[in-house]
Formats: structure tokens, sequence, C-alpha cells
């Protein structure tokens, strides 16, 4: 009588299979949580950017560019950015076009961290919204 089942020496095929796996796997998942914080640090940013131009362009005070666009970063970017000095920096334009429509610009420019902070692995993100005066 012949016996049925697995053979000899095949009970771990699984188990190897499965081990070489998974570090494909975590990479994999790693590479798709570092994607999700770029794009939304990038979002997040263009979001103060914007913010900021509107709020300046409707008031006509270039001083509140700063102060609303610092307001919309979320404490995650301020606090990489932090002490002030090295800080997000965020430069305010006023110019006048041909059509004698004036037009405001905020740029925001911020370091963020790539995996998390002390890493040291961060990229720079700058973006800049034009707004009309007025």
């Amino acid at each position: 009588m012949r016996r049925r089942g697995r053979r000899r020496g095949d009970g771990g095929q699984t188990l190897i299979e499965f081990a070489g796996l998974i570090p494909t796997f975590i990479a994999l998942v790693l590479a798709a949580f570092v994607t999700f914080l770029a794009i939304l640090s990038l979002e997040r940013i263009e979001h103060a950017a914007r913010t900021g131009a509107r709020v300046a362009g409707q008031t006509g005070d270039m001083g509140r560019c700063v102060s609303e666009a610092r307001k919309e970063l979320p404490t995650w970017i301020e606090d990489r950015n932090s002490p002030p000095p090295d800080g997000p920096r965020i430069r305010v334009e006023r110019f006048v076009e041909d059509w004698n429509e004036g037009r405001v610009a905020c740029e925001v420019t911020a370091r963020v961290p790539m995996l998390w902070a002390g890493v040291g692995i961060d990229y720079t993100i700058t973006r800049r919204v034009e707004m009309p005066i007025g």
C-alpha cells in the first residue's frame, strides 16, 4: 500500500518563500508611505502659499501674507524647520503689471524630512502663488 501525502523535505518551502517576500513587501509599503508624505507636504506648502497670497491680496497688507501662511503650515513642518532663522522661509513680493493691476506673490520654502526627523534625509519644497490685489 502506498502512502499519500507530502514528500519529505518539502515542509519548509512555503516558509522560505514567505520569508523571501517579506523584505520586498516592507520596501513596497515604505516606498508608498514616503510617496504619500511627499505629496502631502507639497499640497500643504502650496496651500500655505495660496492662503498667504489670497489674504495679502484681499487686504492689501503684505505683512499678513507671512502670518497667514505660517498659520496654515502643519505643526510637523513648523517643528522640523524651527528655530525661526532656519524655519520656513516665507517671502512676499508686490508688483504692478502694465495694465495697472497690482499683484502680490507669496513664496513658501520649507525643508521636509524624507522618512522621519533625525534621519538627515531632507528635501526642500518651494511654492509660489500670485494673486491680484483688491
